[in-house]
């Protein structure tokens, strides 16, 4: 791994931290009642935010093509094939 890779790996363990801290100690609201059947105030609920929150960045880092991360960057709605 070089610098700047370990840089952004752990840039990005911090933000991961940093969220579920904020799930752990989330008061009832909003960002609790993510789902109508399940909430953060349970532990099955927590996991599912941890999930929901850490799951966008294995997204964007290991699946999306170059080409996608780049029109939703941009906000463009249109992809050339095989992309969308």
């Amino acid at each position: 791994m070089n610098s700047v890779d370990e840089k952004l790996f752990l840039a990005r363990q911090t933000i991961i931290k940093d969220t579920f801290f904020s799930i752990i100690n989330a008061q009832k609201n909003d960002l609790t009642c993510e789902c109508a059947n399940l909430n953060a105030d349970t532990p099955a609920g927590m996991m599912m935010k941890f999930s929901s929150e850490t799951s966008r960045y294995f997204v964007s880092d290991y699946l999306l093509f170059e080409e996608v991360i780049n029109a939703v960057r941009r906000g463009l709605p249109r992809l050339s094939p095989p992309y969308g």
